[in-house]
């Protein structure tokens, strides 16, 4: 062990984030992570560090008791959703965090893993709980246009931090090339989750609902396209999120899961 641990500055469900140096985070997975999941993270991390996207740069992977831990340059700044619970101006943030992820969505970068290949696997993992509607899901999936955007793959305003007018974003490792109708769907159902109002009160459950819709609005108005063009994908970013929750129990779990069937089923 290089270092001890320093301050927690960030917990999720699959790892937890300290102060490593200072100018460093480590990121330190939970023991039911797979090692390949670690290793992929890693190796988008160094396909990212080729970019220009002013993103913290991965550093290295190390050995920490007895489990691996990535190394990040570290961000600073306020994360978008302490902003968003206190601003009045909720309209303006929703418009900057649309055109920000619009921004990203139309960047191209070569050998990430493609959106297309990780729907099927998650569908393959959840072929049992799909049950009859598999056929459906599986022509849904395929009636995507196939696309080689960038796309963040939880993007959302914890995921962000934002010193001055800069915004940095966080979490790149679900990233891949594809469509983004299905990241915007993402970032559309993780805003509505009913684990908001469970974990953090009725009030911030309003707050991310209306900036939902605020959201999406204007991710359709820089995308030129409908809505309803991003929500009759849901179901696949439903399908992905359940994948996740029974893959691990987490406090979103306990409180998404039947949702998550009810959008699956009821939008097919």
């Amino acid at each position: 062990m290089e270092n001890s641990l320093g301050k927690l500055i960030g917990s999720g469900g699959t790892a937890d984030v300290y102060e490593w140096t200072n100018n460093e985070v480590i990121k330190v997975f939970k023991p039911y992570v797979h090692t390949e999941v670690i290793e992929n993270e890693e190796y988008i991390g160094r396909m990212l560090n080729e970019t220009k996207l002013g993103i913290p740069r991965y550093i290295k992977t190390i050995e920490l008791n007895n489990t691996l831990a990535i190394v990040y340059e570290r961000a600073y700044g306020r994360t978008l959703a302490e902003i968003l619970i206190e601003t009045t101006d909720k309209s303006n943030i929703a418009a900057n965090f649309a055109r920000v992820h619009y921004e990203i969505n139309q960047c191209y970068i070569d050998n990430l893993p493609t959106q297309n290949s990780m729907f099927h696997w998650r569908i393959s993992r959840m072929r049992n709980n799909l049950e009859k509607d598999i056929k459906k899901v599986e022509e849904l999936i395929n009636s995507i246009p196939i696309e080689n955007k960038l796309c963040h793959g939880d993007f959302h305003p914890l995921n962000i931090l934002v010193d001055c007018d800069k915004y940095i974003i966080l979490d790149w490792n679900g990233c891949c090339s594809g469509n983004p109708m299905l990241d915007v769907g993402w970032s559309y159902l993780t805003l509505n989750s009913p684990s908001i109002e469970a974990i953090y009160g009725e009030n911030m459950a309003n707050i991310t609902k209306e900036f939902s819709n605020e959201y999406l609005k204007y991710y359709c108005q820089y995308a030129n396209i409908d809505k309803h063009e991003i929500l009759k994908y849901l179901p696949l970013a439903a399908i992905r999120r359940l994948d996740d929750n029974l893959s691990c129990e987490t406090d979103n779990s306990k409180y998404e899961n039947n949702w998550l069937k009810n959008v699956i089923f009821e939008n097919l």
